[in-house]
């Protein structure tokens, strides 16, 4: 029985092989089935030209985007030496007085020296008119003269509040940017292409002194020096006021303080 049954099964295994093997035969003999399968191969193999020729289109759009950017950074390139160029050639230059500080406004002016404001004193008809601001390091010479005298400074007017009799700083500044410097009187703010330095109020001497004196423009957040505050006079700053008559009124208005501010350009 047990012969029988392997008897069977190597039967069937040869008569399935045997079947397989003439299916394959029939299939490839099938010009049908052969032809479709051609078709199917000539269909991906355009699908795949189709695709490379995407690719190389692509290729061709970034390659001319990457001679675009280069283009692109070259121009940047060169505008900014031209930049470079120009901003060293702006040298700056121009010099002011901030009367009534120790420092100059900001970065963009540099700090020639800081000292003391002076001058001719009020009483002397034949001084100088002149505020001056002298540094605090002098030299001297061996030579005696009475022929004309340097003076300290005072607010001898409260310009701000708990200000008077006190004496008065001067900062030496420098543009780092501008060739051009001007005092605008009676105005707080400069005009328009000019950058404000500086503002505050229009000052001078006094008109019932004898001494000859000038219009200069007091820092609006005037600072003292530390080592004095008693009324010794020297060269006075007194505030200015507005006069109608021959100065038109509107635009402005009597007895009104003036401000003013230093510009450059």
């Amino acid at each position: 029985m047990r012969r029988f049954f392997v008897f069977f099964g190597v039967v069937f295994t040869l008569l399935f092989c045997t079947a397989s093997m003439e299916q394959k035969r029939l299939l490839i003999n099938d010009p049908q089935l052969l032809e479709s399968r051609l078709q199917a191969m000539e269909s991906k193999i355009q699908s795949l030209t189709t695709t490379k020729a995407e690719m190389e289109s692509k290729i061709q759009t970034l390659t001319a985007s990457k001679a675009e950017m280069e283009s692109k950074i070259q121009t940047l390139t060169r505008e900014v030496e031209t930049l470079k160029v120009n901003n060293s050639k702006v040298v700056g230059g121009a010099t002011y007085v901030r009367w009534g500080r120790k420092t100059c406004p900001d970065a963009d002016s540099e700090l020639v020296y800081w000292g003391y404001t002076g001058g001719s004193s009020y009483n002397q008809t034949g001084g100088a008119a002149e505020y001056v601001c002298l540094p605090r390091d002098p030299t001297f010479h061996n030579i005696l003269s009475s022929y004309s005298s340097m003076y300290g400074s005072e607010y001898e007017r409260s310009f701000v509040s708990g200000i008077h009799d006190d004496d008065v700083p001067c900062a030496v500044c420098r543009s780092l940017l501008s060739t051009s410097v001007i005092m605008l009187s009676s105005r707080e703010h400069c005009y328009s292409g000019w950058k404000t330095e500086y503002s505050g109020f229009l000052a001078s001497g006094a008109i019932v002194h004898s001494a000859a004196t000038q219009f200069v423009c007091l820092d609006r957040h005037p600072e003292v020096l530390d080592h004095s505050s008693t009324n010794e006079n020297g060269k006075l700053f007194y505030s200015v006021n507005a006069k109608c008559g021959s100065l038109p009124c509107p635009p402005y208005k009597h007895n009104q303080q003036l401000y003013c501010s230093v510009c450059s350009k």
